[in-house]
């Protein structure tokens, strides 16, 4: 299989003008396209991403996006049309690999984020969010998800929203069960924790969180051969 560039990008809300625009195979967005998670925000989010030179585009949208997630059907037509695929606990299969995305998050009642405002997420804990991780299948090449596997490139730097909460790895628990126990994929591009624009391998996993940051990844056949920073946003 000849090389494959991957984009990875993370957490635009809403500021897609000032992100860099780089060619390759596949962009992925691992969620959050807008600020305040309204239609007009998410629909020139994914207008921009559709204009992006990238020969296929996969969306997993965040829990900013409330209109997306109160409107589905509507936005998945939306970014269909603007050449944009959106994966909501589902496969897709691009360039040869077979790409899963879920956009679930867990969330802690101290960090005061009501589910009623919060799209795509659930109390840390709930038995329903592991039945959406269960469901991610074994051989999946890449997993998009919103949220990082807790302890792996979650880390928010001082002063940043998490860390006024007093969270060291705010990522998930659930995730990080994944990771350690089923079979991982080759690349997991992830996001939602900002400040951390890290890439890290775990055993055969290259975990990316690109929140606020632009990740370029060239993957051979069951290989990621290089990886970098590109931007940060």
């Amino acid at each position: 299989m000849p090389q494959k560039t991957i984009i990875h990008l993370s957490d635009i809300h809403s500021d897609q003008a000032g992100i860099r625009k780089i060619r390759g195979d596949i962009l992925l967005v691992s969620g959050d396209l807008s600020r305040s998670g309204t239609k007009k925000e998410i629909e020139e989010a994914l207008a921009w991403i559709g204009g992006y030179p990238c020969g296929a585009k996969i969306v997993v949208p965040g829990n900013h996006d409330r209109w997306a997630f109160d409107h589905l059907p509507e936005f998945r037509k939306a970014a269909g049309g603007m050449g944009v695929t959106t994966l909501i606990d589902e496969s897709y299969f691009c360039e040869g690999y077979h790409v899963y995305g879920m956009p679930w998050i867990s969330c802690k009642d101290e960090w005061k984020w009501p589910e009623s405002d919060s799209a795509w997420t659930m109390t840390e804990g709930d038995p329903a969010l592991g039945s959406k991780i269960a469901a991610i299948p074994d051989g999946a090449d890449i997993l998009i998800t919103h949220a990082p596997p807790k302890s792996v490139c979650d880390s928010p730097p001082p002063g940043s929203y998490f860390h006024r909460l007093g969270e060291t790895t705010p990522g998930c628990g659930e995730l990080l069960r994944f990771l350690q126990n089923r079979q991982a994929p080759l690349l997991w591009c992830a996001g939602h924790v900002h400040g951390v624009s890290l890439v890290r391998q775990h055993r055969r996993t290259i975990v990316s969180n690109a929140a606020r940051s632009v990740h370029r990844f060239m993957l051979e056949g069951n290989r990621v051969v290089s990886w970098g920073r590109i931007q940060a946003f």
